[in-house]
């Protein structure tokens, strides 16, 4: 079953998951399991584009569990009541509540949590520091009930909700839970024309690229007339999950290198990606190469949630590819020669056998043109029979 491309797992009944169920499903988005309750050793390790669990009975998670679900943002941690070592390694959540887990004492069960900035932990009585590793950007925990608090000088810039205990508040700043989700404002992108420039809301709204700005906090960027993203220009921005750019052309070398959460980048201009522009860009899964004439070595390796890109001008693919697990499909009729991958490459010479199955992003769902036409229809039926009603209810 792992040679086909599961993006979905619906299963109503389910209780228990054995050790390695699931381990590199590399395609697989979604689990809907009401009923799970256990989840066992590595059981969706390696499932790098996995985004949500839809389980509210989950109790035990078990160790490496969900090792490398690098896109996993939303699972439900209502009833969790058992965190093994390393259970939730390197996933991709910004927030996380933890509502029955009394001591947070499980040895890096959080490890690698480098988008993480909320931390709930409503009934722990003691948190140690050290077991919290490499989350370096955790910004607030909300401790109602802890009695113990212990935090090295890696976690000094670490502030405390106001309703937290006086333990928790002592020696440390209070604050709200900073905001995670953000939506480009159409208003701040018509202000820029009148170079009404400026951060808000987390996202960078300018004319140009600043490289004198920090923009390690940001989680996306709004930038007008860049038609360059420099070289390194955001390298290792872990929070940044999308970068809007209309007018580039280029993306240089390592510029969006490790970014871990960066989402979507979009550009209807982009000619030209250097060597690993987007390397190890985990969750990159939307990008419009429509016009894109170079491609260099590496500038996708490891993108893992890429799975259908089109290069219509491209004829030669550099190695560009290496790693990118959940890619099933290049369509590049100007390739001018054969390519074997890990993944379906339509050429010139097999251009009627390119393969047809939805395609799926991190955080939100393309319908096909089919269904979107037949929603389409049975709307406007729906408006005519509205309208007709309402037109013998005037005539009465």
């Amino acid at each position: 079953m792992q040679n086909q491309p599961i993006f979905y797992i619906i299963a109503p009944f389910l209780i228990e998951i054995g050790d390695k169920t699931f381990t590199k499903f590399s395609n697989l988005i979604l689990i809907f399991a009401p009923m799970l309750q256990q989840v066992g050793k590595s059981a969706f390790q390696q499932c790098f584009m996995l985004r949500r669990v839809i389980g509210d009975n989950i109790s035990i998670v078990q160790q490496n569990a969900f090792d490398d679900c690098y896109s996993l943002r939303d699972f439900s941690f209502e009833n969790v009541t058992q965190l093994e070592p390393s259970c939730f390694m390197n996933c991709g959540f910004k927030s996380i509540k933890l509502q029955n887990v009394n001591d947070f004492d499980v040895t890096q069960c959080f490890d690698s949590q480098f988008q993480l900035e909320n931390l709930d932990l409503p009934d722990s009585t003691t948190l140690n520091g050290d077991h919290i590793y490499s989350c370096d950007n955790l910004a607030v925990i909300k401790l109602p009930a802890v009695k113990e608090l212990k935090l090295g000088d890696e976690f000094a810039s670490v502030k405390v909700t106001s309703d937290s205990s006086e333990a928790a508040k002592l020696n440390r700043k209070i604050s709200d839970f900073v905001q995670t989700d953000v939506k480009i404002d159409e208003q701040r992108v018509k202000d820029l024309k009148l170079n009404i420039c400026g951060e808000f809301g987390r996202i960078l709204y300018s004319r140009n690229f600043d490289a004198n700005f920090n923009h390690k906090k940001l989680k996306s960027v709004f930038l007008l007339n860049t038609t360059n993203i420099p070289v390194q220009a955001f390298h290792q921005h872990y929070l940044l999950n999308s970068a809007f750019c209309p007018n580039c052309a280029e993306v240089s070398r390592e510029a969006f290198s490790e970014c871990l959460n960066l989402v979507r980048f979009r550009s209807r201009k982009l000619a030209v990606i250097k060597e690993k522009a987007f390397y190890y860009c985990n969750c990159l899964a939307q990008i419009d190469c429509s016009q894109l004439k170079l491609i260099s070595p590496q500038s996708f390796s490891y993108c893992n949630s890429l799975v259908n890109l089109e290069l219509p001008l491209i004829e030669e693919l550099h190695n560009s590819f290496e790693g990118c697990t959940g890619l099933l499909q290049i369509i590049a009729p100007n390739l001018g020669q054969d390519y074997y991958g890990n993944f379906y490459v339509v050429t010139l010479s097999n251009k009627n056998a390119r393969k047809r199955f939805q395609e799926i992003l991190i955080d939100e769902f393309q319908e096909r043109k089919r269904l979107k036409a037949i929603l389409g229809l049975q709307k406007q039926k729906c408006a005519v029979q509205r309208q007709q009603i309402k037109n013998l209810k005037t005539v009465e």
